[in-house]
């Protein structure tokens, strides 16, 4: 029982002379081993299996660690493999191994400088990196991977020219603003801040505005973020291509600062654009509702570009029209026709004008509306048939001989009468007076031998003056009335001598009839109206 402890003492002591990397370390099977890779870019280096580490600039050195443990514990002088694997492409892929050995904390390291070729750099270089780290514990191989991205930290991905609506937009004119829209991105797992430079150049390359923005942040991750600003266009610019250039810096170049990626640029064009409406020309001032009325548009371009926009036309505030001109070149005019509806409108005048549209980067907008012309729309009159006027003519002529002979029958008619009268007058005697016989006598010779008509009544011993008014007959459907004279004939006739004794013709019946003659007192001539009914004479 005494020689086991001498035994083993004496084990010790020969084990004791050896040196410690000639022992060979024993592990139980159910011992726990593990390794684990990172680099060092704290406080996201990696730490933990299959963890990624934070991203890498290019030309950047890339410190990896690999720490072996046994039961949490270090695994000292220990060989390490580590295998680097750059992105896939089309042009080289990069392929690196190292090996290390662990140190008393069972940590073993490499490092390396990541690659940039002169040609096609960023193909080769962007993008994501793999390493891999393999160590044998006890005859069994452990493994840790580690991921991480290569490219420009903070990174200009797009540069665009807006207008104030921050719509896109190439072309500005003189005196006026270009917007300009930067994105941005970082790649990095931590916040990074940003001197952001904007600067505009003419065709000439004359820098015409800029702008700086220090300490602009920018959170982590694949977020864009987008940088507004406005630079103005100065009245001396060069008209033509123009440039805008973008740079991102790690601070301000006074204070040491570097650039983050390299300057992104655009282009855009200073020019003059201008569109206007030179005439509106309706095809009728006057209408009635319902009839179609032409509208004859001219549009030119008075600016510098070739130009695509609306032309619409109203009537008052009624849309009548709209067509797209397109490709409208510098100093061309062309005409357009749209044709208006009157159709359900209000009598009443309504005024024509036009309107083109705002075209990119114009500035005189004045000339684009004209209100040219006045269309008087009035209500429809009913159409007369073709036999209207024939009718109403014969109507009016029928009238017009009805009257002329309704006149001439009652003139006639009167005129009968007349004569009917006239007749029974000579019948009676009561032309001249007296009851005898007929009131006419033979003819009575003058003194100078000659004999009076026959025609003429001559008056006896005792005479009565006849008087015939003027006879007036109105006819309402004449115009003037018609007036009916009796013709007069006078004569003188002789003086009849007066008898001293009464005529044996006068009787007690007429006793009261009035001789002329005798209430003269004396012999004097008479005159004897004779009336003629067949001669009439209308006034």
């Amino acid at each position: 029982m005494s020689f086991l402890p001498i035994f083993f003492l004496c084990l010790f002591i020969v084990a004791y002379q050896f040196s410690l990397p000639n022992l060979l370390v024993v592990y139980a099977p159910n011992s726990s081993r593990a390794i684990d890779l990172y680099t060092q870019k704290k406080p996201h280096e990696g730490r933990g299996l299959n963890q990624p580490s934070d991203a890498f600039a290019p030309q950047d050195e890339v410190f990896l660690y690999a720490e072996a443990m046994y039961n949490e514990d270090p695994v000292e002088n220990r060989l390490v493999a580590f295998e680097i694997y750059g992105p896939v492409n089309l042009v080289s892929n990069v392929t690196l191994s190292r090996t290390g050995t662990t140190n008393a904390s069972g940590i073993a390291g490499v490092s390396f400088r990541l690659p940039w070729p002169a040609e096609d750099a960023e193909i080769v270089t962007f993008g994501v990196w793999t390493v891999y780290a393999v160590v044998e514990i006890a005859e069994e191989s452990v493994q840790d991977t580690l991921t991480f991205r290569v490219g420009w930290i903070v990174n200009a991905v797009s540069l665009a020219t807006v207008n104030a609506d921050f719509q896109p937009q190439t072309r500005f004119s003189r005196e006026t603003c270009v917007g300009v829209e930067l994105g941005l991105r970082n790649i990095a797992m931590l916040p990074r801040n940003a001197t952001l430079t904007i600067a505009t150049y003419d065709n000439l390359s004359v820098p015409i505005g800029d702008i700086a923005l220090s300490d602009f942040e920018l959170e982590p991750g694949d977020t864009y973020f987008y940088f507004h600003c406005v630079l103005s266009i100065p009245a001396w610019a060069e008209l033509g291509g123009a440039t805008v250039r973008a740079m991102a810096f790690t601070a301000p170049l006074a204070d040491g600062g570097v650039a983050y990626c390299p300057e992104m640029s655009t282009v855009f064009s200073i020019t003059w654009c201008d569109v206007a409406v030179a005439s509106v020309v309706p095809s009728a001032t006057a209408v009635d509702v319902g009839d179609l009325v032409n509208v004859t548009v001219r549009a030119v371009n008075e600016g510098f570009e070739m130009e695509s926009f609306d032309l619409r036309v109203y009537c008052n505030e009624i849309f009548v029209g709209e067509l797209r001109v397109v490709d409208l070149a510098p100093s061309e005019e062309r005409e357009f026709t749209f044709v208006w509806n009157t159709s359900g409108l209000a009598a009443g005048d309504y005024a024509v004008s036009a309107n083109a549209s705002v075209v990119l980067g114009e500035i005189d907008v004045d000339d684009n509306s004209l209100v040219d012309g006045v269309v008087t729309v009035g209500v429809p009159v009913a159409p007369q048939p073709a036999f209207a006027f024939p009718m109403v003519f014969l109507i009016v002529l029928l009238a017009s001989v009805g009257a002329m002979v309704c006149t001439m029958v009652l003139a006639f008619c009167y005129k009968k009468g007349e004569i009917k009268r006239e007749k029974s007058s000579y019948s009676s005697g009561s032309l001249v007076g007296g009851s005898g016989g007929g009131g006419f006598s033979k003819p009575v010779e003058k003194s100078d031998g000659s004999a009076l008509s026959s025609r003429f009544p001559v008056a006896k011993s005792r005479e009565e003056k006849v008087s015939y008014p003027y006879r007036r007959l109105e006819v309402s459907s004449l115009r003037k009335p018609l007036v009916l004279r009796p013709k007069v004939e006078t004569f003188s006739m002789k003086t009849l001598e007066r008898s001293s004794q009464k005529p044996k013709e006068e009787s007690s019946s007429n006793s009261s009839s009035v001789d002329p003659l005798r209430n003269s007192g004396s012999s004097r001539p008479f005159v004897l109206a004779v009336i003629d009914l067949s001669k009439l004479r209308k006034k």
